[in-house]
């Protein structure tokens, strides 16, 4: 029987064995991480209000292309990245996306769609629902890995048949599996001034770099300059139901239950609700907070353009990558990097 080297089956690269925060244990391929570099593309699918392409920016990136079907975000977007290529249509795309042509150095992220596979979603989508929601995962990582793109990277929510879709790229045998690791990362670690836990899959030298990144907590007060209470509540009126037991019975929280100082991190920004700003045992009543603050607990950067819309800036801001977290990926340095205080597009 031949023998294969260990070079033959995993490449030339620096093999690591790592356990991942949900357990499982594998080698990958860590290439030398050098930093793409200030001439490097970027190319943001799924791209939203864009907080994926002001992390690249702050990297020093070039985000040449930005894509989604949601006309209002490739407008907040188009206000803030003028020089950016924007297309509004849908993914798959029904024509060839215009991407740097292959030999370019660039980066491709994708954030597909959660609405149907997030937890707070289980009761209100159909099991088709969330097997396109899932589909549309495996859409973008295939293509991801099927371009040109010196780098790649996604995020998404970390329900277990999307990690059971992760750890089938992964399996012995898959013709991608040395081009692709995952993990799940808390990002109050890369500076977030909140908790949000959020699966990162990409080009496996930059998952690396993660996992090694020096955390640096941030707090709500650091990034909200004028706080309307000292702590900030999350939405949950009810808790769990008790086993055996009916909505009758789930504890009903108080308004000065469920809130975290500004002092740390926040609660996670939600797309649906914004957080509520309080100050427990006193009367002062509980304050939603605007778009704007929630767009800081995301840290997007002081005049970062939104719609007028409040409600239609919330949904925007509550799906979108905090910025520090591709910057933390992209910068050519290992050192922590802080996150643009003021926007100037």
């Amino acid at each position: 029987m031949r023998q294969l080297s260990l070079d033959a089956l995993f490449g030339t690269g620096k093999r690591e064995v790592v356990r991942s925060s949900v357990g499982t244990k594998h080698t990958v391929v860590v290439e030398p991480d050098n930093g793409l570099g200030p001439s490097c593309k970027f190319v943001d699918l799924f791209a939203g209000f864009g907080g994926a392409s002001v992390g690249a920016t702050d990297a020093g990136c070039d985000v040449v292309l930005a894509v989604d079907c949601w006309k209002e975000a490739m407008e907040v977007h188009a206000l803030n990245h003028p020089e950016t290529v924007h297309l509004c249509v849908s993914l798959p795309p029904e024509q060839p996306l215009p991407l740097p042509a292959a030999g370019e150095r660039w980066h491709m992220h994708g954030s597909p769609p959660c609405t149907a596979l997030s937890k707070a979603a289980t009761h209100d989508r159909t099991d088709q629902q969330r097997e396109d929601g899932l589909e549309m995962v495996r859409w973008y990582i295939d293509y991801a890995l099927e371009s040109s793109a010196t780098t790649w990277s996604m995020e998404q929510v970390p329900t277990k048949s999307v990690c059971r879709l992760l750890r089938s790229y992964r399996l012995a045998g898959a013709p991608h599996r040395n081009l692709i690791d995952w993990d799940v990362f808390d990002f109050c670690h890369f500076g977030v001034p909140q908790h949000r836990k959020r699966i990162l899959a990409g080009t496996p030298s930059l998952i690396a770099k993660m996992r090694r990144a020096r955390k640096q907590r941030r707090s709500a007060q650091e990034f909200i300059a004028e706080p309307k209470g000292t702590h900030l509540r999350n939405n949950a009126l009810y808790g769990n139901m008790p086993k055996n037991g009916t909505k009758k019975d789930r504890k009903k929280y108080s308004k000065d239950e469920l809130v975290l100082p500004i002092t740390g991190p926040s609660y996670t920004v939600c797309a649906a609700q914004s957080l509520r700003w309080a100050t427990p045992y006193t009367n002062t009543p509980l304050v939603w907070l605007t778009a704007q603050e929630s767009a800081r607990l995301q840290a997007f950067p002081e005049g970062y353009k939104l719609n007028e819309n409040n409600k239609i800036s919330q949904t925007g801001v509550g799906n979108a990558v905090p910025p520090p977290v591709l910057t933390q990926m992209l910068n050519p340095s290992n050192r922590p990097v802080s996150p643009s205080l003021v926007w100037r597009p």
